[in-house]
């Protein structure tokens, strides 16, 4: 059986928030089953409840200066949408001992003990943004010299995967390469924000091919697998809002609203299949006036909420 958790990225932070069950429409836009959070792993600090486990964040990576122009700090890429300008990032030369000081600090112990952080987030898109595989390796063994119980989980761009390159155009994946096996799970986002017929279409052909979840499903069994031990998992983040770029109207919404019930009923098919999976995550992003969130999108809210409420109710039959 796999574990499913469902993820929230909060728009203008970087809290995630993963649950297996949860309701949009509470105040702090949290993810929550009978009026609690059920796991709520809210890696800004900034979660609701403080009894609720989580995975605790960890800051390893620094700007490459290295690689960044001095007056700057811009470092160049080959790849035209950056314009030949972009950032850049390395594992951070202190990794070590700042690893240390933070692992053995008072409050981090204690919620190790009460079983409140189960393990390490080490960030969004590091890899992406130039850290190399090298640098992951050295940082997960680092950890797990510590604490090996702790499930160490990264996400990253679909870049990483699908292309094998990061924004400066370097290879992630040398030849036969493999993620380190001190790591847990890994992770990647693919969107296909799909509205046929549409003045945004999103995607060429959403419900084949070039649909999210076909794309990423192929991505994850086909480049992904080959890379992981058998101990590790994948962690796909897929759809949970549209651009509101267009300010799509009424019958517009509907059509974004059924692709994205259609999305996330193919995603459970996969999970349901798939014990190489720590959990399909939904992308969502509070609505705003570039995005439309699950706020606007009623029917696919409902749908990954019962999703939720039947991850739970498997989980109490555990």
């Amino acid at each position: 059986m796999f574990f499913w958790l469902l993820l929230i990225r909060v728009l203008g932070g970087e809290a995630l928030q993963f649950s297996a069950g949860w309701d949009v429409n509470t105040k702090d836009g949290g993810i929550m089953h009978d009026g609690k959070p059920w796991i709520n792993l809210m890696f800004n600090g900034g979660t609701p409840d403080k009894s609720v486990p989580s995975l605790v964040p960890f800051s390893w990576t620094v700007s490459n200066k290295a690689k960044a122009d001095p007056k700057t700090g811009i470092c160049p890429s080959p790849i035209p949408r950056f314009h030949n300008s972009t950032h850049c990032k390395t594992i951070r030369p202190d990794y070590r001992s700042a690893w240390s000081k933070f692992f053995h600090s008072q409050e981090v112990q204690q919620k190790i003990r009460d079983g409140l952080y189960l393990g390490v987030f080490l960030g969004d898109e590091n890899m992406w943004d130039g850290t190399s595989l090298a640098n992951l390796t050295s940082m997960c063994n680092t950890i797990k010299a510590d604490w090996p119980s702790a499930i160490i989980y990264i996400n990253e761009a679909q870049d990483v995967v699908n292309c094998n390159f990061n924004r400066l155009n370097e290879t992630v994946f040398p030849p036969g390469a493999c993620l380190p096996d001190s790591l847990d799970w890994f992770g990647y986002d693919y969107y296909c924000t799909a509205c046929p017929g549409c003045r945004h279409p999103g995607c060429t052909d959403a419900y084949g091919k070039a649909s999210g979840w076909e794309v990423q499903q192929d991505g994850v069994v086909n480049m992904l697998y080959p890379r992981m031990a058998d101990h590790q998992k994948a962690v796909p983040t897929t759809l949970g809002f549209f651009w509101n770029s267009t300010h799509p109207n009424a019958t517009e919404r509907n059509i974004m609203d059924e692709y994205c019930v259609y999305n996330a009923h193919k995603f459970l098919e996969w999970g349901l299949k798939d014990d190489k999976l720590a959990g399909i995550f939904p992308f969502v992003w509070k609505s705003s006036p570039t995005m439309l969130g699950l706020e606007d999108l009623p029917k696919c809210r409902k749908t990954w909420q019962a999703i939720g409420l039947l991850v739970i109710a498997q989980q109490q039959q555990q």
